[in-house]
């Protein structure tokens, strides 16, 4: 029996994840903690020339506001949950390795994450679900029919200026 979910988001609140892990929690009167992870990683990679802390502050101030709307669904949903955010560390590397860590902090059964689309020009992306997998303790379960919709960084970076 599930008790504890976590189910990651990454920059759509209104996710197939979200939704499946709400739908999960209450067939097994299960609570939800919710995590955001902070990827700064790619942004780095192509940050030579540009303030990385610069970076990270919007990037950061992004995702609350993720935090924020994830919290309005659950609020919503009547879901007993907790949303959180973490910023990507340079030991974890990976956005599945942080995933799994913090479910294992947070002693959660079933991690429930979205299926991204794939491309030819995605090649470079993290497969998150394979490194979810390869480091977690619980049960993973991917939702279908997610959609990917991370903001360009200048619509970010313009949009927090």
């Amino acid at each position: 029996m599930v008790k504890h979910i976590l189910v990651a988001v990454s920059n759509d609140a209104n996710c197939a994840a979200l939704r499946s892990a709400i739908k999960l929690a209450r067939e097994n009167g299960a609570r939800i903690s919710v995590l955001h992870v902070v990827d700064w990683m790619p942004r780095f990679v192509v940050a030579e020339s540009q303030d990385i802390g610069a970076i990270l502050t919007c990037l950061e101030a992004q995702g609350r506001e993720i935090v924020a709307e994830v919290e309005k669904k659950l609020h919503e949903s009547r879901c007993h949950g907790q949303v959180h955010m973490v910023t990507l560390a340079t030991q974890e590397f990976t956005v599945g390795k942080a995933i799994a860590n913090f479910a294992r902090q947070i002693d959660a059964d079933m991690i429930v994450i979205g299926k991204a689309k794939s491309s030819w020009w995605r090649w470079f992306n993290e497969d998150i679900s394979t490194e979810v997998r390869k480091h977690a303790a619980a049960a993973l379960h991917v939702a279908a029919n997610s959609r990917r919709t991370a903001a360009p960084l200048a619509q970010t970076l313009l949009s927090h200026a």
